[in-house]
């Protein structure tokens, strides 16, 4: 991604498949981070057709780390999406809100905090308990949708744990409260209610980052 951005003026690629403004398929699906980096690992480029898997570069790099065994890929969605690694669909200067997955590209100049901004996280996983695969087949996700490992009984070892990689290219194992009001274990939303109660500590949206770090 730290080379895209110095390709692209500063600018990042997508979390998702749909930044406003780029209505034609193939724009689209090369904006996704899935397939905009294809070219630093010297993968050949596709045509990236939105949601055509056949346009889709299947790649060991792009696939969670906490999976040990080689990608799986199918013949209706390429590889699993439930077993990639997501970047955070709030990364983007969406306006007014700049949290909107329909906005802009976020640019370098837009963030203050790099060791807090979320980049990258792990996604839904078989070893999430209950397991979930909602999210298979999506590039993205939000607090609500990391894969969360380990259990979700709060008092379990690292109940509430996700691998995490930051925007200054930072990485660690960040173990945050459980929501438990969903089907699957999840991290509180990013809110200013949240982070007053202390259970959403990353900064997922670039307009409630706060201010630069001293």
């Amino acid at each position: 991604m730290t080379l895209y951005t110095a390709d692209h003026n500063g600018y990042y690629a997508r979390p998702t498949d749909s930044p406003a403004g780029l209505l034609d398929p193939k724009q689209i699906g090369g904006a996704v981070w899935f397939n905009a980096l294809d070219h630093y690992p010297h993968l050949a480029r596709k045509d990236y057709q939105d949601g055509n898997t056949a346009q889709r570069n299947q790649a060991q790099y792009k696939q969670d780390p906490i999976w040990l065994e080689p990608i799986i890929a199918d013949a209706s969605r390429g590889q699993k999406g439930n077993r990639t690694i997501k970047m955070n669909e709030h990364f983007n200067t969406g306006s007014p809100a700049m949290d909107d997955s329909t906005g802009p590209f976020a640019r370098d100049a837009d963030l203050r905090r790099r060791a807090a901004i979320v980049l990258f996280v792990d996604g839904r996983a078989q070893d999430v308990r209950p397991s979930d695969t909602g999210t298979a087949g999506r590039f993205g996700c939000i607090p609500s949708t990391v894969g969360l490992r380990h259990g979700t009984n709060r008092g379990a070892r690292h109940s509430g744990s996700a691998n995490v990689v930051f925007t200054d290219v930072s990485g660690q194992l960040v173990t945050q409260a459980v929501r438990t009001d969903l089907a699957a274990p999840a991290w509180h939303l990013d809110n200013a209610a949240n982070r007053n109660a202390d259970l959403q500590q990353l900064a997922w949206r670039l307009n409630m980052q706060g201010e630069p770090d001293q």
